[in-house]
């Protein structure tokens, strides 16, 4: 398939001509070797395919030096890497297109894919199918083995079990809870698209967005508008048409001056109000405005992709977490009695098991560690019940806030609900900076957006910004596809990276990624790289992933988003950013970046508060600047060359600089 390009109509004829000659297909290609055997088949299904009017391209294939053939369908919509696949494809829509005409009894037509010349019979499409020798135990087997090894390890618990009870003076109320099967597992493992440890068969279908991601690009990728479709840019009433161009993916080509500018840009050059520049672009043809196209291609994604919360059954035999919250790995574990949540004995610093009633530090007060407020019982006047601050996410009783003995004085107008001052003000700040563009060196800018969920009420989130942000968290979601393999949790079947993009939430306090902000590296309208950040108050911000698309590696865009992030949070008073990396990059962050391993006393307060981990990382930390300008910034982030001293085989674990995984994780074996 390598190299093969779509072939003139006069060459498929002569092919088509010589297979008459034979008076079966498997008469045409029974002979000379198997290479040359399976190359005249696969030219066949290609003719085929090309008569049916599929398309065939070259594109490039991650992992590999060259280019690769692309099936692509007369409809567009698909395409196949695989030959076998694509004929497959092809067959079942001509077979459910002669079901269709049956049924409703129309004289069916002789097509391409029927019986007859063009078929290629199952006996010779294997010959192009690989042959794999299973060397795997049966279910049965297997079965058979699970149960033996069950038995043998209830037989161990229970001649260990009293001895340990005895000696560790536990009471019967309190067991850890076995996450061994996890633990076998391996925890989720973070790996960039083209790495080493990618394998051929993750990267099946996934074909390289070769064009800008631009909320233009989404919108031409999901059907809501065409490419080359006329718009008109108006003034605030619609009654007066200000300038005219043609929508690319690239931007708006201008009908005066043909240059393409982006969204804002072009309503500026038209003389049009700035303030809501897609409510004042309108798409000839639809009688819409660009503002009504992007709330229908957020409304084009199914239910499921705009699910905000993810609840986990707690209704089985298992109710608990497998994963401990502080480490990210399985083993044996203790169970919080107020959540799902596990932890490891030794991640929590505990010697014995606790005997009575237990909860973890999400569970529990920030100030007084403890779930209720015995003062608080014993006064009707004050609110015993535990809270939750909008900004840190950690519980609080608001009787114990240093700052206020009274709830109302830090709530704010929308209902949110704040443990200090500080979490309020840091609230409104980060608020005042959705889906602003801040300026860096040249044309670059760094922008903050966050998924607004429905239910968020107009009077907080005007519906403009609301539509930006989530149009801009989709294209950021594309991104972060292209840049990492799916992450799927093995415990509760979540997506990871798309939930922290979604800044979705769960009942599984590991699961929770409310919180996150999306930071965006732009040109213009498009955006180049992404990097998922959430702020636990002004104490520190976590940063568990940063990713550049594959066109723009290399040339220091990680560095640019990087210094970005770190200018907008030490304008916002936050004192350190952590990232969890793995050993093979520890040298480079501390060496190069400005990070460093965190303390002893560091460590205590970063248990306390939960964070995304991987397995067989390490956390790093980085004091933020405060009120430094951008080119101050970036000086200090010059980081040329960044992997170059990294030895040839720990490159593997991470892509290039601009694929910088804050958490790449491996595999446990």
């Amino acid at each position: 398939e390598k190299g093969e390009i779509k072939a003139p109509k006069g060459n498929r004829k002569e092919v088509k001509a010589s297979s008459l000659k034979s008076s079966s297909p498997s008469e045409q290609i029974n002979t000379g070797s198997l290479r040359e055997e399976k190359q005249k088949i696969s030219d066949q299904i290609k003719g085929i395919l090309q008569d049916a009017g599929w398309t065939i391209d070259l594109r490039p294939r991650n992992g590999r030096n060259y280019l690769d053939s692309v099936y692509i369908p007369p409809s567009g919509k698909g395409s196949y890497w695989s030959v076998t696949k694509a004929y497959a494809v092809f067959v079942e829509g001509m077979e459910s297109e002669q079901k269709g005409g049956k049924k409703n009894q129309r004289p069916s037509k002789k097509s391409v894919g029927s019986p007859g010349k063009n078929h290629v019979s199952e006996e010779i499409l294997s010959k192009l199918k690989r042959i794999v020798v299973n060397k795997r135990r049966t279910k049965v087997e297997l079965q058979k083995l699970k149960k033996k090894k069950h038995g043998l390890l209830k037989k161990q618990k229970s001649s260990k079990g009293k001895s340990r009870e005895k000696r560790n003076k536990i009471s019967n109320s309190r067991k850890l809870h076995s996450g061994s099967e996890r633990k076998k597992r391996g925890g989720c493992a973070l790996l960039a698209r083209g790495s080493n440890k990618e394998g051929g068969s993750s990267t099946n279908g996934f074909v390289p967005y070769e064009w800008k991601r631009t909320v233009l690009s989404w919108l031409i990728d999901l059907d809501i508008i065409c490419i080359n479709a006329k718009l008109k840019c108006v003034d605030e009433t619609h009654s007066k048409i200000l300038l005219e161009g043609v929508i690319t993916r690239d931007g708006i080509n201008c009908s005066c001056c043909s240059k393409v500018y982006p969204v804002l840009e072009f309503v500026a050059h038209g003389g049009g109000p700035v303030s809501k520049p897609y409510r004042n672009v309108l798409v000839d043809g639809l009688d819409t405005d660009l503002l009504h196209c992007l709330i229908n291609a957020w409304d084009k994604q199914s239910d499921s992709e705009r699910q905000a919360f993810f609840p986990i059954s707690t209704e089985t035999d298992d109710p608990n977490d497998d994963t401990c919250g502080i480490c990210g790995d399985g083993g044996n574990l203790i169970c919080c009695d107020g959540c799902p949540s596990t932890f490891h004995m030794s991640c929590l610093e505990l010697e014995a098991l606790p005997s009575d009633d237990w909860r973890c530090a999400k569970c529990s007060c920030k100030f007084c560690q403890e779930h209720s407020n015995q003062d608080a019982q014993d006064n009707a006047e004050v609110d015993s019940s535990l809270c939750t601050c909008s900004q840190c996410e950690e519980k609080y009783h608001p009787g114990c806030s240093p700052e206020t003995t009274n709830t109302s004085s830090v709530s704010s107008q929308a209902g949110n609900l704040f443990c200090q001052q500080s979490c309020r003000l840091l609230f409104e700040e980060l608020h005042n900076l959705l889906a602003v563009k801040k300026d860096l060196e040249s044309e670059f800018s760094c922008r903050i957006i966050q998924r607004i969920h429905e239910d968020v009420p107009e009077t907080a989130v005007a519906l403009d910004e609301r539509v930006e942000c989530n149009s801009k968290i989709a294209v950021a979601l594309s991104l972060m596809d292209e840049c990492f393999l799916p992450i799927v949790d093995q415990r509760t079947g979540i997506n990871l990276i798309r939930n922290v993009v979604y800044n979705c939430g769960s009942n599984f306090v590991r699961m929770d990624f409310r919180g996150f902000y999306i930071f965006v590296l732009e040109r213009g309208d498009e955006i180049i790289a992404a990097a998922s950040v959430r702020i636990h108050g002004t104490k520190l911000a976590e940063m568990p992933f940063i990713g550049t698309r594959n066109m723009y590696r290399h040339q220091g865009m990680c560095r640019r988003l990087l210094g970005g992030i770190e200018m907008i949070l030490s304008s916002l008073n936050v004192e350190k950013l952590i990232i969890p990396a793995i050993t093979e990059l520890v040298d480079t962050w501390t060496s190069k970046f400005g990070f460093s391993p965190l303390d002893v006393s560091q460590k205590q307060e970063v248990k306390s508060i939960s964070m995304l981990v991987f397995p067989g990382t390490g956390l790093l930390q980085k004091p933020l600047l405060k009120k430094t300008s951008p080119e101050e910034h970036l000086r200090s982030q010059e980081v040329d060359g960044v992997f170059s001293e990294l030895e040839s085989g720990k490159t593997s674990h991470v892509a290039n600089e601009d694929s910088l995984c804050s958490a790449n994780a491996e595999n446990q074996d």
